[in-house]
C-alpha cells in the first residue's frame, strides 16, 4: 500500500499570494510580535498591542466573524409619526 504525501504549503502559497501576509493574535497560544519578537501583549476587544514596540494585531476571533448585519432594516418601509398641530 502506498501513501501519497501532499505538501500543504503548496496549496497555501497561491492563497497567501492573493491575500498577503496577515498576522493575527491567537488566544491561548504564544504569540510573538512580528515587529520585535517579544511575547507580551495588551489585549483589547478587537486588537492586541505589543507591550514593547506598540505593534497592533487584530484578534483572530474578530477577523473570522462575518461582518454583515444580523438583520436588514429598510428605512423606506418605516412610517414616521406625524405631529399634529395644536
Amino acid at each position: 500500500m502506498s501513501r501519497a504525501f501532499v505538501d500543504e504549503r503548496a496549496f497555501a502559497l497561491p492563497r497567501m499570494k492573493e491575500m498577503g501576509f496577515r498576522p493575527l493574535y491567537h488566544r491561548n497560544s504564544v504569540n510573538h510580535c512580528p515587529g520585535c519578537g517579544q511575547a507580551q501583549w495588551y489585549i483589547g476587544r478587537i486588537s492586541a498591542e505589543c507591550a514593547f514596540c506598540g505593534t497592533a494585531l487584530p484578534l483572530q476571533e474578530i477577523v473570522s466573524r462575518e461582518s454583515r448585519p444580523v438583520r436588514h432594516l429598510d428605512l423606506g418601509q418605516i412610517e414616521t409619526p406625524r405631529i399634529q398641530p395644536i
